[in-house]
């Protein structure tokens, strides 16, 4: 027999043993493994929650949890198949739980067992819930609510030389439906706009902004159109009667003189409309002491006048009693 068939013969031999010990050890090890997963096991797991089924008008409050830590026991075969179906989050419908009613506002909460109830339904039947974290979960709830709330505007801008506003700023719309819990919306007095630089002033620019949002509310839109407007303005002189004020019935103010002279700047379309009615300028009775004189205030000024100025600024006065 040569040398190549002594060979052959010898490790046929070896390869047999070779391959009757393997398969007794993959039999050895899968009865092993068997074995071990009919035991029953713990293991902790952690999910994200889903919260579904919230009441369309209502709105959560705050920050509810995002994840569940659980304990689960189980077989170790339950718990392979667990972990191959790749259970990653849990939903939690807000239908059918226990209410607790305090003023406008609407608690919802979620017990432990009522906790294990609703994730048990979305687990394996063979696999049981030991422990629960948290064991009880508070939800709050405020009513929906909207309303109109005005938009102010936020520019910057230079005159040019002998140019004045011509109004205010104009919004368009000038007022957003704001949408939100109503903790919320009633603290709501106004909705700003982003900064807008408007440069030097001379004529009307316009220009399209964004509304800043509101934390914890939506806008119904997210823009405005915002409109300056400026013109050349002119020197006016006016007198206006001076008005007292706060005299008791039974006395009567005579004032030395009765009337201030005043200037002021006014764009040229409002020059010919101004009247002395625009304007009022008044002396208060408490402010009485011992000088003869009294401070001449201005009470009403136009908002489309500037460099306003007056003479005098005091006057003397008489008090005298009324005549029955």
């Amino acid at each position: 027999m040569d040398i190549v068939a002594l060979l052959r013969k010898y490790y046929s031999k070896i390869d047999r043993r070779i391959l009757t010990y393997l398969t007794c050890v993959l039999v050895a090890s899968g009865l092993w493994a068997l074995n071990k997963l009919n035991k029953s096991y713990t293991t902790a797991v952690s999910y994200a929650l889903i919260f579904t089924n919230v009441p369309k008008d209502m709105h959560l409050q705050g920050k509810p949890p995002d994840k569940i830590n659980m304990e689960l026991e189980a077989t170790g075969f339950a718990l392979l198949r667990h972990q191959i179906s790749s259970v990653s989050e849990l939903k939690i419908s807000l239908q059918g739980l226990r209410k607790q009613v305090g003023s406008d506002k609407e608690d919802y909460t979620l017990t432990a067992s009522e906790l294990k109830e609703i994730i048990a339904n979305q687990l394996s039947s063979s696999i049981q819930i030991a422990k629960i974290s948290p064991n009880e979960i508070s939800l709050r709830f405020a009513q929906v609510k909207s309303k109109l709330v005005k938009i102010e505007s936020d520019v910057k801008y230079r005159l040019k030389q002998g140019y004045i506003l011509k109004g205010k700023v104009k919004c368009t719309p000038d007022s957003v439906l704001v949408t939100g819990p109503s903790t919320v919306v009633n603290n709501i007095k106004k909705v700003s706009t982003a900064t807008w630089d408007a440069g030097e002033l001379s004529k009307m620019k316009k220009a399209n902004i964004e509304l800043l949002a509101v934390d914890g509310a939506e806008l119904q839109t997210y823009d405005t159109d915002l409109t300056i407007d400026a013109e050349r303005f002119t020197e006016a002189i006016m007198s206006i009667d001076i008005t007292p004020t706060n005299v008791p019935e039974k006395l009567n103010m005579n004032l030395f003189p009765k009337d201030v002279e005043i200037r002021y700047e006014v764009g040229l379309s409002r020059y010919d409309k101004m009247s002395s009615t625009d304007f009022r300028f008044v002396v208060v009775y408490d402010s009485i002491n011992t000088s003869p004189y009294l401070q001449v205030k201005p009470d009403i000024v136009p908002p489309f006048v500037q460099n306003v100025r007056y003479s005098p600024q005091k006057v003397e006065y008489i008090l005298e009693k009324k005549k029955d």
